[in-house]
Order: structure tokens, then sequence, then C-alpha cells
């Protein structure tokens, strides 16, 4: 009887879709973060909402 495989690590999300939007570069990764490059610097997000929501603030000032 074969021997059980190892198990493994949870894998690297992989990424998606990258580009620039709005003059922002971007990386959509399969787990459904969003890496993307802020005045601040690189940034990695949850979620796209995230992301909105943190570029919705700074355009408040906030």
């Amino acid at each position: 009887m074969p021997a059980p495989a190892p198990a493994r690590e949870p894998d690297e999300p992989r990424i998606l879709k990258s580009g620039i939007v709005g003059g922002m570069a971007y990386t959509l990764y399969s787990d459904g973060s969003i890496q993307a490059e802020l005045p601040t610097g690189v940034v990695r997000f949850a979620s796209l909402q995230e992301l909105r929501d943190h570029v919705s603030q700074a355009q408040q000032g906030g």
C-alpha cells in the first residue's frame, strides 16, 4: 500500500491579474487580496473593498 502524500504547506495565492488603474499599479491574487503601489509605498490589502476604503479615506484627508 503506498504511503500517504505528505501534507503540503498552503501555496502562496496565484496572481490572477495585474495592471495599472488610475496611475496605480496593482496585483490581484487568487485569495481575493490585492497589492497596490500607493504614494506611501506598496501595500497588500485583504480585499478590493479594503483598498477602496483606504483610497477613499486618503482622498478625504483621513
